[in-house]
């Protein structure tokens, strides 16, 4: 997949001056009376995307891979520019949906074999933030890092941050047509590596049940092991998905 390429333009605003705009391909030094602005400041990449790889998830028709990128930027008026992630394998064409989700903090109950019940404050995916469809196609043979457009979209990081999520749609033959059933190696996968954060969330079912619903993951693995064991869960077991946001001025 080819690399996105984005040339935007910047408003200067500072004090005791009026505002002026240049285009950033254009511009190598920008100067008011003493003050020099050199080399625009480039957009800025959080998440995890870099993380050393160790394995990997597939992306079924119902999966719903969440991400929480925190807002941490310290300034108003961050757009969000694009995101990223890293694909490990495409055998079959695959469609997946992207989406965005406000933070929901909530109290999680968990009950242990003696009956006592156990909460403690997780987050989720909470509010759908509303957006015309982003909608992704990998083809077979696709691997690496995947970056898609979101500038287009005139979405504000929201104060408190939010969750991305990677969520499968479908898989197309070569005559386009949908298939279903396919065996796990036939699916497409996307890498995860070792983490220590509560940022991934995933989409789970009740086993022999329809009803569905946002995990904390990492959260739940933690608290299970200090009810159960009674110590920490050991490093490699909590895991997150490969993924990036870049944000920045508009």
């Amino acid at each position: 997949m080819k690399t996105l390429l984005f040339i935007s333009s910047v408003l200067f605003a500072i004090t005791g001056y009026s505002q002026d705009t240049a285009v950033n391909d254009a511009i190598k030094n920008y100067k008011l009376e003493e003050i020099i602005i050199s080399n625009v400041k480039e957009d800025i990449l959080l998440g995890e995307l870099n993380a050393k790889s160790k394995k990997g998830y597939t992306i079924g028709s119902e999966s719903r891979h969440a991400y929480y990128f925190e807002n941490n930027v310290g300034i108003e008026d961050v757009f969000l520019k694009t995101v990223l992630f890293k694909v490990q394998k495409v055998k079959h064409k695959t469609e997946i949906r992207i989406r965005l989700y406000k933070k929901h903090n909530y109290m999680q109950d968990m009950y242990t074999e003696t009956g006592e019940t156990i909460s403690y404050a997780s987050f989720i995916p909470g509010e759908l933030i509303e957006t015309r469809d982003i909608l992704v196609n990998m083809e077979p043979g696709d691997r690496g890092i995947v970056e898609i457009d979101l500038s287009k979209y005139n979405i504000v990081m929201p104060p408190e941050g939010l969750f991305v999520s990677l969520e499968g749609v479908a898989y197309y033959d070569s005559e386009g047509k949908i298939m279903i059933g396919l065996k796990p190696k036939e699916l497409t996968w996307i890498d995860f590596h070792p983490t220590v954060t509560d940022n991934y969330s995933q989409w789970l079912t009740t086993q022999g049940t329809d009803s569905w619903f946002w995990m904390n993951v990492n959260k739940r693995i933690k608290y299970d092991f200090e009810a159960v064991f009674k110590k920490k869960p050991s490093k490699g077991i909590l895991t997150a998905p490969n993924l990036g946001l870049k944000v920045g001025r508009k």
